[in-house]
């Protein structure tokens, strides 16, 4: 806060030049689509009170992530720019999987299964089973494939007697909602298209262990590297900071997700827990996450 120093016995006293703003919030949700859907309609309101969309930053781990905020961002009116990376429907590897789904849609027979068949159009342009090791281009086309993937079976679940067509229209649907026009739009990023920028304020997004760290993350090493991630998050926040996970994928999955480890070892109150039970010594260690290896 004001006038709070830091610095090295001998060395130069660094005086914070912002007064304290709202505490860190802390929210955890029952799946993906609710996360999705509340941080758009958080975003939403604090356009409403005045915040520049430009000033509002929702930040992800793997660019794949980025599509369910996307529709959610568009069905809730905010305008919004992909930074880093394009928007999950425009990425090669969706629109060609997209375009080989329209056709496997066409040429469809009765009685085939239509969730196989975008298993198996999907594992045909690189879907595996398992993730490829490691970072990089491969990785990322896995991810998109994977989400794509996971769109469809949720699809699937609450339409069952969807066709092939059926979920073709709801991509193309989806792809179109992602081209509203955003001049003056919020941030949508992973942590690593963040480095260096700021904004008002900023939704830390899909905080949970295997995302963050995330699961290809073994060593002491590549577990401070990620750790230093969610540090560069919190710390792209002038005003307010938010962190949140979902438990499960989707609203009929196991809930089995847990809350990022470095999330536990920051949030100011007990598993099992609400924001208001926090208790005595809460806002001293909420603050301590922002100040963190500073």
């Amino acid at each position: 806060g004001a006038g709070r120093g830091l610095g090295r016995p001998g060395g130069p006293l660094l005086v914070a030049q912002r007064p304290p703003g709202p505490q860190p919030e802390f929210a955890e949700y029952a799946d993906e689509q609710e996360e999705a859907v509340e941080v758009a309609r958080r975003a939403a309101s604090l356009i409403r009170s005045g915040t520049a969309p430009r000033q509002i930053a929702v930040l992800v781990r793997t660019n794949a992530q980025t599509a369910a905020f996307e529709q959610a961002l568009a069905e809730a009116g905010v305008a919004f720019v992909v930074k880093g990376a394009e928007r999950f429907f425009d990425r090669p590897e969706v629109r060609q999987a997209v375009g080989l789904l329209r056709a496997a849609a066409r040429s469809a027979s009765a009685g085939e299964e239509p969730a196989s068949q975008v298993r198996a159009v999907l594992s045909g342009i690189g879907l595996s089973q398992q993730a490829p090791s490691g970072q990089g281009q491969a990785r990322e086309r896995w991810e998109s494939l994977q989400a794509l993937a996971q769109l469809a079976d949720d699809f699937f679940a609450g339409s069952p007697r969807a066709s092939l067509a059926d979920l073709h229209a709801e991509l193309a649907a989806r792809a179109a909602i992602g081209h509203v026009p955003s001049m003056d739009g919020a941030t949508l990023a992973s942590l690593h298209a963040a480095k260096g920028l700021e904004w008002d304020a900023v939704f830390l997004a899909g905080l949970t262990d295997g995302m963050l760290p995330i699961v290809y993350a073994q060593t002491d090493e590549a577990i401070e590297e990620e750790r230093r991630l969610l540090y560069v998050g919190i710390t792209r926040a002038r005003e307010l900071v938010c962190l949140s996970w979902a438990l499960a994928r989707s609203a009929d999955g196991r809930a089995s997700r847990r809350p990022s480890r470095f999330v536990e070892e920051i949030r100011p109150w007990g598993r099992g827990s609400k924001a208001g039970d926090a208790g005595p010594g809460a806002r001293d260690r909420e603050r301590g996450i922002v100040s963190a290896g500073s």
